[in-house]
């Protein structure tokens, strides 16, 4: 404002002085002008710039000239290009200048029109022209984010720019500027020169802010450093929108649960995590930490948190602290903090990490200790070999609550414990217990640690121990080396048996030291004299020392003794050699001499006895070995056996097949039985049951035993009555008396197979599964295999069907009425021979038909009664074994007078014998022509 209205001043001074030329001058009822008093400032404007146009009025009448009206006009008079309307008032005979302001000049040759009237007078009209140069222009015309979406707080994104010179005159290098929202930092970016029309990309990253929806301000020559054909409109405004991020968080409060009675733990805490903004499954790491106001004392190990869900979802978590995770702390309260991905582990990005935590208060309380005297007292401090030392342990509970336990201590090589120990609060227990030392001298220590019981505590473990010792004192033990002895005579030499009896001989025997040093004496005599006596001394466990005696023989029996002064280190020595009597008094030596043989037969027989004695101790068996040789043991379960069984009655298994097994003596390796205890080899014992698979035997109920009822006696020799002529009374029926036998035999042999048929169906199933697996006979087992037959499996082949087609013919049996007996039936009477006939052909039946001769035994043989025909004496016995059916009383007479009929035998048919052999290989019974064994699988040729 201030350089237009300098100008203004100038163009009025300069009007002013330069007085209008008539020539030039437009008139308007006495107001005039001219092109002339027309101008701009600055003369040479710019594009975009403006310019003031002045125009100079002169009022040439002699009277006020008032509301001349004028205006300003751009490039053309039009009410569009009009810059300005407005009136003015100039004094009589005076000039007054007006003006107006263009702005946002084009580039190019412009006018700027006028024109005035006054009072109604003509309106003059003209123009001053002028040219403006052209500028550079800088426009903003792209602007992009990358990505363009999806962008959440703390992603980088990547601002493009592009800048474009509009302008008709290349544009200098300058800087693009850009405002970030809230806290972040404004930039500003170089930019290179732009040619006139040309465009330049400016590209830049920054860090996206939280959570919202800001703007971006992009301005291009922010420094102004380019004059610009306008500065108007330059700024350009993006929109930014962080959408929200996943976010973690802790929703409740942070629990933790102790365990009822327990000052150890575990505790268990738990808590739930709520997720917001995500989707699918996100694994969170999580962490505990025990903390003292900020500093944290220690770190759990982290556990991690498995959430799911779309949007908002919550989800539970719990995890224990043991006693390990605690040891070393002090009691005393800790908060407790449960952490979200403290050391940003986890493969996900938070929206905000200020609501991780979640704290509580960690109560650790006091833990009892018990503190054992270090020093375990013996009741002294020096004892002798195998003698009992008293120990006293002591321990004190330091804590406020009852703990218990035991003393383990080891002495002397072994671990002992003692009872349970109860100790209330800052209560002291001494324990006492006795022990034997261990032979030889040594020092003996024991060592003590209280062992907490299962539920109780021990703070400090290390200050729970004691150790004591005591010297153990070794008691001299020698021994006697009999291989050492040697028996001189009188110079020197061996001695030669027997004896010279009034000869001085010399023996001479080491004793050696196995436990303890010392003194000890040794005397020698025998039963009536005292020769000598010998110290010996023992330094050093082990040491070797020789004893020695000088005796005179005497006698018919010399007898040397070497007697210990303590029979507690050593036993006495006795050593007899027999002596001849060289005194030459015959008769006494003859008395001698059978005395002395007396005495040698009194002890040989004696020795005798002895040895008898000792046999029979030795070879006595005790009443369990009694008992096992007469009964075999099932390898299998040690159930007895009577020896003959192929089947353990007590666990089933297959002793005829263990019989036929072999292995290789484990000593030797020569092959024999496994039944076998001992190698007949080499003699070495054999593990019986490590060849067969254990089974459990099985308790049978014995039942009670049944009082025996004496019967009474039976005369075998007796003869019944009406018996001494069976034969011959058989023989009356048409049988043999051999004949019956045989049947009997018969009969009981199919009897026999029978019970045997039964027994192999009772046991099938045991037998199947000696070769199943256990699934198999569980399978097996599962099944219900009914035994019973069924009436139509019982009476099959018995029916009518079933016999008729069995027939060739088949013909209709009918009374044909003759006999005038009726159409019954089952009252056949002797005129119904030929329907007898029939029923006899059809059954096979024997029976008596018309004009049959029928013979009558029973020994009528009288020929003087008349029409009796003597015949041979036979007779039929047979008789059916099957129960007859109650007569009736119609059938009674017709009964009595029925005569007997012999029931037809049936060949049995014999099954061929089966020829058996061994196998070679494992011993068991195959067919004679089979080409494979089933049990061993062994090939025959």
């Amino acid at each position: 404002m201030a350089r237009g209205a300098y100008a203004v001043c100038c163009v009025l001074l300069m009007l002013a002085s330069v007085p209008i030329a008539s020539a030039n001058s437009y008139d308007s009822n006495g107001v005039q002008a001219s092109s002339s008093t027309l101008s701009i400032l600055p003369a040479s404007p710019t594009e975009g710039g403006s310019i003031t146009g002045s125009l100079t009025l002169q009022n040439t009448n002699s009277q006020l000239a008032a509301n001349v009206e004028y205006s300003f006009y751009a490039n053309a008079i039009s009410p569009s290009t009009r810059l300005l309307t407005s009136t003015v008032n100039i004094l009589a005979n005076d000039f007054t200048t007006v003006s107006a302001t263009w702005d946002g000049l084009a580039e190019g040759e412009n006018k700027l029109w006028v024109s005035y009237s006054y009072n109604n007078g003509p309106t003059q009209e003209f123009y001053h022209s002028f040219t403006v140069q052209g500028l550079p222009s800088l426009y903003i015309v792209e602007s992009t984010m990358t990505p363009s979406s999806g962008i959440h707080s703390g992603d980088t994104v990547g601002l493009n720019t592009k800048i474009a010179n509009i302008g008709s005159v290349d544009a200098p290098a300058s800087h693009l500027e850009i405002r970030f929202p809230g806290s972040m930092s404004d930039v500003e970016l170089a930019t290179e020169s732009i040619a006139a029309g040309a465009e330049t990309w400016v590209n830049t990253t920054f860090v996206a802010p939280s959570t919202g929806t800001y703007q971006i301000e992009l301005t291009p020559d922010a420094r102004d450093e380019i004059q610009e054909s306008s500065e108007q409109g330059k700024s350009v405004s993006i929109d930014l929108t962080v959408e929200p991020r996943m976010d973690l968080s802790h929703n409740g409060e942070l629990t933790i649960t102790e365990t009822p009675g327990s000052l150890i733990g575990p505790w268990t805490v738990s808590g739930t995590m709520a997720r917001e903004a995500g989707e699918g499954t996100t694994t969170v790491p999580m962490v505990l930490q025990f903390r003292e106001g900020a500093s944290v004392i220690r770190s759990l190990q982290s556990f991690d948190v498995q959430i799911s869900g779309t949007g908002y979802s919550t989800q539970s978590w719990s995890t224990t602290i043991v006693s390990t995770d605690i040891a070393g702390m002090p009691t005393g309260q800790y908060t407790l903090a449960a952490v979200i991905d403290p050391f940003t582990s986890g493969s996900f990005t938070q929206e905000n990490t200020e609501n991780d935590e979640l704290i509580a208060t960690f109560s650790l309380p006091e833990i009892p200790d018990v503190f054992v005297d270090p020093l375990a007292l013996a009741n002294r401090s020096t004892v002798a070999a195998g003698e009992l030392v008293d120990w006293s342990m002591t321990a004190t509970n330091t804590g406020e609550v009852s703990v218990s336990g035991t003393f383990l201590y080891t002495w002397e090589g072994q671990t002992f414990e003692s009872p349970l120990i109860l100790l209330n609060s800052g209560q002291t227990y001494t324990y006492t217990t006795s022990h034997g030392t261990a032979l030889g001298q040594h020092t003996a220590n024991i060592n003590v640690q209280w062992k907490a019981s299962t539920n109780s505590y021990d703070r400090v473990p290390t200050n729970s121990v004691a150790t004591g010792d005591v010297l153990v004192e070794a008691n001299l033990q020698l021994d006697w080396d009999p291989d050492s002895m040697m028996l001189l005579d009188e110079g020197g030499e061996a001695a030669t048996f027997p004896l010279e009896s009034g000869e001085a001989y010399t023996m001479t025997l080491d004793v050696r030291s196995t436990r303890g040093t010392g003194d000890i004496t040794f005397t020698c005599k025998n039963s009536q004299t005292t020769w000598s006596s010998t110290d010996v001394s023992i330094e050093n466990p082990g040491d070797r020392e020789e004893v020695s005696c000088t005796f005179t023989a005497s006698g018919k029996m010399s007898i040397v003794q070497l007697i210990p002064s303590d029979a507690m280190i050593v036993s006495t020595f006795e050593r007899s050699f027999s002596t001849a009597m060289v005194d030459g008094n015959t008769a006494n030596g003859g008395d001698s001499d059978g005395t002395g043989t007396a005495i040698l037969m009194l002890f040989g027989a004696l020795a005798l006895i002895g040895v008898l004695v000792g046999a029979i101790l030795l070879t006595r068996e005790r009443e369990e070995e009694v008992e096992r040789d007469i009964f075999n043991y099932c390898p299998a379960c040690d159930g007895e056996l009577e020896g003959h069984e192929d089947r353990c009655p007590h666990c089933s298994f297959n002793l005829r097949k263990a019989r036929s097994q072999f292995h290789d003596c484990h000593a030797c390796g020569e092959s024999i039985p496994d039944l076998m205890e001992n190698c007949p080899y080499c003699g070495t014992e054999q593990d019986v049951s490590s060849f067969f698979e254990r089974r459990e035997r099985r308790v049978r109920d014995v039942p009670k035993e049944k009082e025996v009822v004496a019967l009474p006696d039976e005369d075998e020799d007796e003869i019944v009555s009406g018996s001494e002529d069976f034969a011959d009374a058989v023989k009356e029926f048409g049988y043999d008396e051999s004949n019956l036998e045989d049947e009997w035999d018969e009969n009981v042999v199919a009897a026999e197979e029978e019970v045997t048929a039964a027994y192999d169906m009772r046991n099938a199933d045991e037998i199947a599964m000696e070769d199943m697996t256990e699934e198999e006979i569980e399978e097996m087992q599962n099944q219900v295999v009914p035994t019973l037959k069924t009436v139509q499996e019982s009476f099959e082949g018995h029916d009518l069907d079933a016999f008729l087609p069995t027939k060739d013919k088949m013909k209709s049996l009918k009374d044909d009425g003759e006999d005038k007996d009726g159409a019954a039936w089952t009252t056949l009477s002797a005129s119904d021979a030929e329907i007898r006939g029939d029923l006899f052909e059809l059954t096979g039946e024997e029976g008596v038909m018309p004009g049959e001769k029928v013979v009558v035994g029973m020994g009528l043989t009288d020929s003087s009664l008349a029409g009796n025909e003597i015949t041979e004496a036979s007779a039929d016995f047979a008789f059916d074994d099957d129960s007859e059916l109650p007569l009736t009383v119609e059938d009674g007479d017709k009964a009595a007078t029925a005569k007997p009929r012999r029931r037809p035998r049936r060949k049995r048919t014999s099954k061929p014998e089966i020829e058996t052999a061994d196998c070679g290989s494992c011993g068991a019974v195959v067919p004679a022509d089979a080409k494979e064994c089933p049990t061993c699988g062994a090939k025959f040729e």
